[in-house]
């Protein structure tokens, strides 16, 4: 992940009086859409290599219409709204195997 520019925030920490620590690491958290559903990841704090190993099951019939799954990646922030890392999308057809009665996703 890029490390977000500590610089931007330093101006607004010293007119909050929040502290004078630079924040040069992200604290990311992950959001998986499809279909309409949501999940997300718990943050990891203060990395830039995140590895969540984390499940995440959204109540969603197969076959869906929906064709690719979303990922976002944020930074958790503790003045104001969460920022934008970054966003991939996957291919449904990427990621599950084709079947008799539609498809089942075939993770790992």
């Amino acid at each position: 992940l890029p490390q977000m520019d500590p610089g931007y925030f330093e101006g607004v920490k010293k007119i909050l009086h929040v502290g004078t620590v630079q924040k040069e690491l992200v604290d990311p958290y992950c959001v998986v859409s499809y279909a309409g559903h949501k999940g997300k990841t718990p943050v990891i704090w203060n990395e830039q290599d995140p590895e969540w190993n984390h499940q995440i099951n959204l109540g969603v019939r197969f076959p869906s219409m929906c064709e690719r799954v979303r990922f976002q990646v944020k930074d958790k922030d503790k003045l104001g709204r969460d920022d934008f890392v970054g966003t991939t999308f996957i291919n449904m057809s990427q990621i599950s195997a084709p079947g008799d009665e539609g498809f089942l996703p075939t993770f790992g």
